[in-house]
């Protein structure tokens, strides 16, 4: 599996909790288990450094200073919601320009840092997933996404 399997089969299976149970409720169990840890440690990979949160406070602080203001003094935010109306730009665009010198290697370190972990999610990875063997009855009550989480770890009995 890949990582990034792993990470959907997790989704999956978090989803779908009620319609395991007896066996394939314990193997699900125990697998989402074995899937957190690799997701906590991809996780732990993407992690900002205390300097790249430090700059990212700093960034979003500048963006509500320089965004334009609802009636109750608020920023306000484009249409989407993933960013400040930002009011003047000549001049945020100088501040944001002063603080982005400042803390470049930071950025670019986190880049990288990003850039790598996100080529984790096509490698495989060895897992020693907890086998289950299931019938056509126990298969025939889940659902395609239900079934779609276990397909890893299943086997059919004859």
């Amino acid at each position: 599996m890949t990582l990034q399997d792993i990470i959907n089969s997790y989704k999956l299976l978090n989803n779908n909790l009620t319609h395991y149970y007896g066996k394939l409720g314990y193997a699900v169990n125990k697998n989402l288990h074995i899937f957190e840890k690799e997701i906590k440690a991809y996780n732990a990979s993407r992690t900002m450094t205390k300097e790249m949160q430090e700059y990212e406070s700093l960034r979003i602080n500048l963006c509500k200073t320089h965004a334009k203001k609802d009636d109750n003094g608020n920023p306000t935010l484009t249409d989407d919601k993933t960013s400040f109306v930002i009011e003047n730009h000549e001049i945020f665009e100088k501040e944001y320009f002063e603080l982005e010198k400042k803390y470049i290697a930071h950025i670019n370190d986190h880049d990288i840092r990003i850039t790598e972990s996100n080529k984790l999610l096509s490698e495989e990875i060895d897992l020693n997933l907890i086998k289950v063997k299931v019938t056509d009855e126990e298969i025939s009550k889940l659902n395609g996404e239900a079934l779609r989480g276990i397909m890893e770890f299943i086997e059919l009995m004859e």
